[in-house]
């Protein structure tokens, strides 16, 4: 049991950005807990061309929101491990984020 009693309050602030649920489900999904921002940013931008966005809409800025905003937040929350200079991602599991996030993709 986590003695964090703000545990729950960052996990759902976590989990509030499409992208960083898309992120833990991506990793939910594969068989390897890493990953290159670019793999991620790719991943996220397929999705969003299966969404009925384009392909151009899809890749421009995710490597930089990826870089600047999203991962650096999963980190302070402590469910990756990211490295700036090499771009590599590892992946952190968190029950109760994937299990919100699983929720939360059922709805």
């Amino acid at each position: 049991m986590n003695d964090d009693p703000n545990r729950i309050d960052r996990v759902l602030q976590l989990l509030t950005s499409k992208e960083r649920r898309r992120i833990i489900e991506y990793f939910h999904h594969v068989e390897s807990d890493t990953a290159t921002v670019e793999v991620l940013s790719a991943h996220l931008g397929r999705l969003r061309v299966e969404a009925g966005g384009t392909e151009a809409e899809s890749t421009d800025g995710y490597q930089n929101e990826l870089h600047h905003v999203h991962l650096p937040k999963m980190q302070d929350y402590g469910i990756v491990e990211y490295d700036p200079r090499s771009g590599h991602v590892r992946y952190r599991s968190d029950d109760q984020a994937e299990a919100i996030t699983e929720f939360l993709t059922e709805l």
